[in-house]
């Protein structure tokens, strides 16, 4: 069931990216339990927010009265490479921008620490994330096959340089 457009707007207009903590793993959670058929545990949030490569965002903003997390993103930065490890929003706001958003300030932010290229992987039937990745500038480069454990699905590896080259692939 989705949001009515009144609640779309306010919504928008109070969102706010911030460093996801331990204290937001309740919420993360249970958005990681509704977007996924093989959702990451708690421990695996916790590594996350431990290494020191490791880097983790929220989105957050009004809903029913109360500011809460509507989604996140992972993912690594090591010498000059990002890896997405992760990124959901909530089903009620998917489809608002909020994931795009999420994204790009993700890639800014590689950027600015000097990130030359970003890598993912994505299941083949996600035409959704897909679609997203695709608008921010990733393109496919290879298939892994049998890479996701709970069926066997194939995973769609993307890349995208980051900065004044654009939306070249690594190696191209």
């Amino acid at each position: 069931m989705g949001i009515d457009a009144l609640e779309v707007a306010s919504l928008l207009s109070q969102i706010e990216i911030l460093p996801m903590s331990m204290v937001n793993l309740p919420e993360v959670m249970d958005i990681e339990r509704l977007c996924f058929p093989s959702p990451w545990s708690k421990s695996s949030f916790e590594e996350v927010l431990t290494r020191e490569y490791s880097h983790a965002y929220v989105i957050k903003g009004m809903h029913q009265g109360k500011y809460r997390v509507i989604g996140y993103i992972c993912f690594w930065m090591f010498l000059d490479e990002m890896h997405i490890l992760n990124l959901a929003i909530h089903p009620k706001f998917q489809r608002q921008g909020l994931g795009y958003n999420l994204l790009q300030y993700s890639l800014n932010l590689a950027e600015k620490r000097g990130i030359h290229w970003a890598t993912l992987e994505v299941r083949k039937s996600n035409y959704v994330a897909i679609s997203l990745y695709k608008k921010v500038g990733f393109k496919p480069v290879r298939i892994r096959h049998n890479y996701y454990l709970d069926n066997r699905e194939d995973a769609v590896v993307m890349e995208k340089i980051i900065g004044k080259k654009g939306g070249d692939t690594h190696g191209s």
